[in-house]
């Protein structure tokens, strides 16, 4: 299992203001906490929904325009399903 835990741009922006920071380090855990994408409308699946590729390299997310996928390396993002 990775060391941090990943999350998506999520409402808790209304924490910081306008924005979370890109990482942080979560004050009860301790746990870093990496923002994977601040892409407007974007979400994580629901926790009991599995996000991850078979060799755990990639998470889907969705967004506004269809579903996305995350490197969790690279951070880099690529379109999977276009459409609702």
């Amino acid at each position: 299992m990775r060391a941090a835990w990943f999350i998506l741009a999520l409402p808790v922006a209304r924490l910081w203001g306008a924005e979370p920071p890109a990482s942080w380090i979560d004050p009860e855990t301790h746990h870093r906490v990496v923002r994977l994408t601040s892409e407007p409308g974007s979400a994580s699946l629901y926790f009991n929904q599995d996000a991850y590729s078979a060799d755990g390299k990639k998470m889907i997310y969705t967004t506004p325009d269809g579903i996305s996928a995350v490197d969790l390396d690279t951070f880099a993002t690529k379109s999977v399903v276009k459409g609702k």
